[in-house]
């Protein structure tokens, strides 16, 4: 039991909301549909969060074995504001590669056989967005494709934790596919997405030393990188706001502007980031979890962390709402 909590920790559950979120939100969206499942909706959602979890694992093997990790570790000595821990149980001695990378064929392992039960129920569809997502998954790091160096890391989760990830779990649920669920994978695909370029925001002076090439470290300029940033941050508004108009779903869903000011502090602080300006990084009640935050300033990482939860908590209430406005609309 021991081992099993070890390498669940080791894979980052911290970020399971980028995979369990948008499949709870696909599965409430489902809620309602003629051919309704809970359980296979269900076990297509902890498909999901194993295999988000092997995915990690897998970037933490590949960049320890290519040296990242160590490169990044040489740098905090150094005066480069950088993000250290990634990956320490490897750094530190306390595991292998081959431990590790037998810990990610184990999660991945169960995300198979949660596959392989609904492919027996819902076909052929789903299999190939489970090999989709596979592919794109693991050579996200992975030779020869190396996806996340060639700045396509958030083209790449756009499509896991959008639009396939999304179709997918719905698809489980209820056997179909339609309007809504696209227009929600594209919605909250670019929610998730900018946790990643954000992510990508705060880390590119290591990347940049260790020839990562990421969206950030792409676009030369300030401005650029900002416009993105907003597009990533408020598109997702205007995409439900469109559909409201154009009367493709309820005008209930425009009660996602709720998660509106969220979105406007989430951007304004990484904007400050961006533009070497003082950003206040105290934690507020509406502003969502924010874990083991006394630790994380213990250890100097809140200007990496704090920006980083706004991100992923409006993904997540964004998400949210979507979720109880589907599950009431489908009662009422």
């Amino acid at each position: 039991m021991n081992k099993v909590r070890y390498w669940f920790d080791n894979a980052r559950p911290v970020a399971l909301p980028q995979s369990i979120i948008p499949a709870i939100t696909a599965l409430c969206l489902a809620v309602g549909t003629q051919q309704f499942s809970l359980i296979y909706g269900f076990v297509a959602v902890i498909g999901a969060g194993m295999a988000h979890l092997a995915v990690n694992l897998l970037d933490d093997y590949f960049d320890f074995k290519n040296h990242t990790a160590e490169i990044r570790e040489q740098l905090a000595q150094t005066d480069v504001r950088i993000r250290t821990h990634k990956c320490s149980y490897l750094v530190e001695g306390r595991s292998t590669l081959k431990q590790t990378f037998a810990a990610a064929c184990i999660f991945a392992s169960i995300a198979v056989a949660c596959g392989l039960f609904v492919f027996a129920e819902r076909g052929l569809t789903i299999m190939v967005l489970a090999v989709a997502g596979a592919f794109l998954g693991f050579f996200y790091s992975a030779r020869p494709f190396c996806l996340c160096h060639r700045g396509l890391g958030e083209l790449v989760c756009f499509l896991m934790f959008g639009p396939l990830l999304m179709t997918g779990v719905y698809f489980s649920t209820c056997g179909m596919i339609d309007c809504n669920i696209i227009l929600a994978g594209f919605a909250v695909g670019l929610l998730v997405t900018n946790i990643l370029y954000t992510h990508s925001l705060l880390d590119e002076t290591a990347d940049t030393y260790t020839r990562k090439r990421t969206l950030a470290s792409i676009i030369r300029n300030k401005k650029g990188k900002l416009s993105v940033l907003a597009l990533l941050t408020f598109m997702p508004f205007v995409i439900v706001s469109t559909a409201v108009i154009l009367n493709y779903i309820s005008y209930w869903y425009l009660m996602i502007y709720i998660t509106l000011p969220l979105a406007i502090v989430s951007f304004r602080s990484t904007c400050g980031f961006v533009n070497e300006s003082q950003t206040d990084l105290t934690p507020k009640w509406w502003f969502g979890r924010m874990e083991n935050w006394k630790a994380i300033e213990a250890h100097g990482l809140d200007w990496f962390m704090f920006r980083w939860y706004m991100s992923r908590n409006l993904a997540t209430q964004f998400s949210f709402i979507i979720s109880v406005i589907s599950i009431v609309r489908a009662f009422v």
